[in-house]
């Protein structure tokens, strides 16, 4: 592991030194290694880190840090390096170089007792005292020993951690600033004066620290280092091109996503409100400073504050207008059980909490003084509403869009001009964003939202190019719903409040790795499950050759140091299927008992379960492992892992007291005289428990654990000392030698929930997990996108206790057919075993593996195969027979995505249809992406990995796919309401995309059409590649691309000038201005189907445009047309020519009797 570390950092440094554009960044990547568990991922991290500090290695790094999502893990690593140290002579390192970084308010309550005395009588405020008195009862409580004391402790932590705390906080830091003037004034104070506050708040260390030890928790929020503002480490230069360890990598995930899914339940936004402010402060006439607009650099005044100013004001002046922003909003809503939210991701949905699905319609209405929203069937419905919240949601984010322009220009500007001149402190990212929105009198809670969405992607790494037009995707953008809220205090109006998840653990990771070298590490670092792990595929396809996958000789180096640390085991493993499986409560019991009054208490007992019959044979496997384990003398501790937590007491079947009755039993029947006791690990009981599981072991005592997949927790150690007070040397650690493992089930978020108990609700926030849960098996393909929408509305329907629509959403339940699910499983099971893997020694006792049936029969370990893992996980997945179809599975990915990627497409290019006017950047982007899929019909991986922005147009094939240049379709109404993609053409899929439909094959043989593509760098024929275009982007881009650029080159070749229309009003509204003739357009169109009929709707759209943009006359010119025969129409405003390229057998060439008629009729207008 260490020679892999050491390899990828020096490619690290090699690709920032050869490229241009990483020249510009540190360097920065990501690999990750797969170390089973027990195989010193730990201990090699710390030797690394080790030789860092000794001056022996990767002395061109600023720093290291070392991430892991547990607390207690981070302690250990902190001190299993200073151990290293210390056996060195060299532990002095570790307390002048290295800083373990808790949250302010964990150090507090370690140290605040003994520097007390030291705080001076400045600081002896009401903060002080209340602090005092709450750690002090703290301290107290914590020493007790009833069963209230964790509760208590809990409580009074939160209190010291939410109130006392940050107020002693802000105090410290308000006469820090009263008394010195900038950072290196206040580090000068307390170095000198004030040492005690070092103790009490180390995180004062932190720019002066080589290696930062730290939870994931504590990386990703703001850390406050009392001398400076509060900060992000993401957005912090003290992360650009340091070298990060993330130990237990796929399991950080779940604690990136928990925080920011905390982050958009916590904060709501009130866009209405938001929008509305923007208006006001604009309206108002108040000068803003103009500090916030430093000078551009010439010929970058479109990138200047002015211009992100001056067009936001544009923007919010046009949403206000439109959506009459001036009246309040009201939803009249008849029946008041009736709850509906609307989910936006690509589109809008609306859920309602009774079967029928409304929709809304929206008035203004004078004489109440209000926009009335009202439910409405949806034949009585307008698309009003609908405007409205595409407005809305438009205008905030050209506003993010914009403020991040501004804060980035004036961050700039600060740190290299204002700061030199005023000798302050270099500026933060979060304090030029506060900057840019304190003069727009935001309210508070609304500004945390907006400087929260738009710090999010201030990490350089995320500067990627994005083009705006095709947009992002689940990772880039997220996803949001909208709630109707009344209430008393505002009973006259309804407040229309948006949850945004607008940041994805992907995103951050994007962020995190395109700043630092980011190593991952763990068992299962490598596992492909986007429920499970972060999206490995799309970490690649984003980073390029920045993500460094490991090398054959690295990974041999690594097996064979594991094989290795093997020789001398020679305990045996035993892998035990359990299957139990009946439909008399008696016969049950009768596996597990031979006295009739046991079987009669079991059989009794399991009636309980009759309500839900699944939970019978699986309690009854829990017992039947336990009778093998009883029955084994050799066997000690037993770990049992199921999906729920065991009760701590009463007289349900899954209860301590009911379970150890029946072990007592069981004991008896086997004629075992070992003494059994049981210990439930989970939440606040879960140290103590634990700790007397190592004092009845040691007292000779046979040990079962029960504990859930939640609680066991990655990284857990649950191995044991062979004798009372034994220290943490390896060799007097002794493993766990038998384990339960029950089929993992809720790894997606359980909306099946029971309709008839009313304490069984589903929180928004498991809400919003399942909705991003449901949102990433659609983005990777393993479900069709009207799955995931019925997923999301099952979701809601759940939270509002509604009613489900159909039986089919009832049941649901396909998320699990999904590879990513069945990964996520195999991943769950992979680290539960890994809790008797820490260490080499069993005891000298053989190991027994207890399965749920139910793990060989519907869990596929082909994911693992071939994969670094310990020996006892090899032994289940050697055993394991279930294969997954991965070639069929893949083409179903394949298409599935790029039928959601498709629809996603073709609804942003509809909405364009409908604007008014466009933006710089807009028409920048539109006309890169037609130049580029003019350029790029099919395209290899490489292309789309060095052009990202442009990803959204394609389809792509896995590895074992045959290169593609044509693919078939089918589609529903504007190819926007449904989607069906396949290779090869089928009764589901007649429609082609191909270079032969299109007639690109044909039209570059017409010599000006050849010339012309030459030049420019066009295809001339769609090639066999990785990626061809997605329906959308071939019918709504390629093809109007294709007919422009044909048409364009014959009539330029014919000496009509053309120029391109660039007027924001005018854009796209026609193709051409025609040159030196005033208010002349032309549209050029590439129909392969063409009717009198759709020339009289054409003509009518086009009369439209030219009274919009005060236009004299439009040429409406198709290139083509299977009907020879259609005359040219012209009626004075309008003129119509139904083609300009003739049919002769299978070639085209130029009809110049229309061409000349069309030319005639330009050449009248001069």
């Amino acid at each position: 592991m260490q020679e892999a570390v050491k390899r990828f950092v020096r490619i690290c440094f090699e690709n920032s030194e050869n490229s241009e554009e990483e020249k510009k960044s540190k360097p920065h990547g990501l690999t990750l290694i797969d170390m089973p568990t027990g195989s010193g991922k730990t201990y090699n991290t710390i030797q690394l880190i080790a030789q860092y500090l000794k001056g022996e290695i990767f002395q061109d790094i600023p720093r290291i840090f070392y991430l892991t999502p547990l607390n207690k893990n981070v302690k250990d690593a902190y001190v299993e390096l200073r151990k290293t140290l210390k056996s060195q002579g060299k532990e002095d390192l570790v307390d002048s170089q290295c800083l373990w970084l808790r949250a302010n308010y964990q150090s507090v309550l370690d140290n605040f007792n003994e520097i007390e005395p030291d705080i001076p009588n400045e600081l002896r405020k009401e903060s002080f005292y209340n602090l005092k008195k709450f750690v002090g009862g703290y301290n107290e409580v914590s020493s007790g020993s009833s069963d209230s004391v964790s509760n208590t402790k809990q409580a009074l932590e939160t209190d010291i951690k939410d109130k006392f705390e940050p107020a002693f906080r802000r105090d410290l830091k308000a006469l820090l600033s009263k008394t010195c003037k900038g950072k290196e004034e206040k580090w000068n104070k307390i170095n000198s004066d004030w040492n005690w506050a070092l103790k009490l708040y180390p995180s004062i260390l932190t720019d002066k620290s080589r290696v930062l030890f730290m939870s994931m928790d504590k990386f990703f929020f703001l850390n406050d280092s009392i001398i400076a503002k509060p900060y992000s480490f993401i957005n912090s230069n003290l992360l650009k091109g340091a070298l990060v360890f993330l130990d237990e990598f796929d399991a950080s995930k779940e604690f990136i996503l928990r925080s920011q899914i905390d982050q958009s339940a916590m904060r709501k936004l009130d866009l209405v409100k938001y929008i509305s402010t923007l208006s006001a402060s604009f309206a108002s006439g108040k000068k803003f400073p103009s500090e916030l607009f430093p000078k551009p650099k010439d010929g970058e005044e479109k990138k200047s504050s002015k211009y992100a100013f001056d067009e936001l004001k544009r923007v919010v002046e046009e949403c206000r207008a439109n959506g009459k922003l001036d009246y309040h909003f009201k939803l009249e809503n008849d029946e008041k059980e009736k709850r509906c939210f609307i989910f936006q991701d690509s589109d809008l949905h609306t859920v309602s909490s009774t079967k029928e699905t409304p929709s809304f319609s929206l008035k203004n209405d004078e004489e109440k003084g209000l926009n009335v929203i009202r439910l409405e069937k949806k034949g009585n419905a307008n698309v009003d509403f609908f405007k409205l919240i595409y407005s809305l949601t438009g205008a905030l984010t050209f506003s993010v869009r914009s403020f991040s322009m501004m804060a980035r220009n004036y961050l700039n500007y600060f740190n290299n001009e204002k700061r030199l001149r005023i000798n302050a402190d270099m500026m933060a990212p979060e304090e030029s964003v506060s900057t840019i929105l304190n003069p727009f009198d935001l309210d508070q809670g609304i500004q945390d939202v907006i400087q929260r969405i738009i710090t999010s992607g201030f990490n350089p790494g995320l500067k990627t190019k994005m083009n705006k037009i095709i947009g992002g995707n689940i990772y880039t953008n997220g996803f949001r719903y909208f709630d109707f809220i009344d209430d008393l205090s505002h009973d006259t109006t309804t407040t229309i409040s948006m949850c945004l998840l607008s940041d994805t653990p992907e995103r951050f990771m994007l962020a995190l790795a395109s700043t630092a070298m980011v190593v991952g590490i763990s068992a299962t670092a490598t596992i492909k499950t986007v429920t499970g792990n972060y999206n490995i595929d799309y970490l690649k396809s984003k980073l390029g050759k920045s993500y460094i996958q490991l090398l054959d000789e690295d990974y041999q180096r690594i097996s064979s140091k594991i094989a290795d640390s093997y020789k001398g085991q020679y305990y045996k493993i035993n892998v035990h299927n359990m299957v139990s499986s009946h439909s008399d409560n008696e016969d049950f019991a009768k596996d597990l008992f031979k006295t009739q009054d046991n079987i009669d208490i079991l059989s009794n007992k399991l009636s309980c379960f009759d309500n839900r019959t699944h939970d019978k044979p699986r309690y009854l496997k829990v017992l039947l492992a336990i009778r093998d384990f009883i029955s084994n003398d050799k066997s000690k501790a037993l770990l049992i892992v199921t999906n729920y937590n065991m009760k701590t007491s009463g007289d349900q079947p899954f209860s301590r007291d009911v379970m150890n009755d029946f072990v007592q039993k069981i004991k008896a029947e086997c004629g075992a005289k070992d003494e059994i006791v049981i210990h439930v690990l989970h939440g606040n009981i879960y140290e103590k428990e634990r700790e007397q599981y190592f004092k009845d072991i040691n007292a000779g005592k046979k040990v079962i654990l029960f504990t859930s997949y939640p609680s066991s927790g990655t990284g857990q150690n649950l191995q044991y000392s062979i004798m009372e007070g034994a220290d943490e040397n390896a060799s007097l650690q002794k493993d766990i030698d038998s384990i339960y493992l029950e089929k993992p089930t809720n790894v997606i978020v359980n909306v099946n929930l029971d309709r008839r108990n009313e304490e069984a609700v589903l929180s928004e926030k498991d809400l919003i997990k399942y909705l991003y849960q449901a949102e990433s098996l659609s983005f990777e393909g393993e479900i069709r996108r009207v799955k995931a929408l019925a997923m999301a509305k099952k979701g809601f329907k759940t939270m509002m206790r509604g009613d489900l629509e159909s039986k089919k959403d009832i049941d649901g339940g396909y998320e699990y057919n999904t590879r990513s699910v069945n990964n996520h499983i195999v991943r769950t099971l992979e680290q539960a075993v890994g809790r008797i893997c820490r260490t080499r020694d069993k005891n000298k006792s053989d190991v027994n593996i207890y399965l749920d049936s139910e793990i060989f029969e519907k869990v596929s370990f082909d994911t693992v195969k071939g994969k670094l893992m310990n020996r006892e996980f090899q032994k289940i997945v050697d055993e394991s027979t279930k294969r997954w179809p991965l070639e069929k599975d893949n083409l179903k990915n394949c298409t599935n995505k790029a039928e959601s990627k498709s629809m996603s497409l073709a609804k942003s290019l509809s909405r364009l249809k409908t604007k008014a006017s466009w933006t710089n950047d807009e028409m920048e982007d539109w006309k890169a992406i037609r130049e580029w899929v003019l350029k790029h019909p099919t395209c290899s991986k490489r292309d789309i990995s060095e052009n990202i922005e442009f990803g959204g147009l394609y389809l792509g094939i896995s590895e074992e796919m045959e290169p593609l240049s044509s693919i078939y379709f089918s589609e529903g109404n504007d190819g926007k309401d449904d989607l069906h993609i396949e290779i090869a053409k089928s009764d589901k899929a007649k429609k082609e995309i191909s270079d032969d439909e299109c007639n690109l094959c044909r039209l570059v043989k017409i010599p000006e059409v050849k010339e012309y593509f030459g030049k420019k760098g066009y295809a001339t024929s769609f090639k066999k590649d990785e990626m061809i275009l997605l329906p959308a982007a071939y019918i709504n881009l390629y093809k109007g691309a294709l007919g422009e650029a044909a048409g364009f080159s014959i009539l330029n070749g014919r000496g009509i000038r053309l120029k391109p229309i660039e007027g924001s009003n005018e854009f796209e509204k026609f193709d051409y201005a025609v040159d030196g003739i005033d208010g002349v357009y032309i549209d050029f169109k590439l129909w392969s189907v063409d009717t009198p009929e759709n020339g009289e709707e054409l003509i009518q759209k086009a009369e439209n445009k030219l009274k919009a943009i005060g236009g004299k006359k439009a040429f409406i010119v198709n290139i083509v047309s299977p009907n020879d025969a259609l005359k040219v129409k012209d009626d004075g405003r309008v003129c119509r020519v139904p083609n300009i390229v003739k049919h002769k057998g299978t070639y085209l060439y130029v009809d110049d009797l229309k061409l000349h008629e069309l030319i005639s009729k330009i050449n009248e207008l001069r």
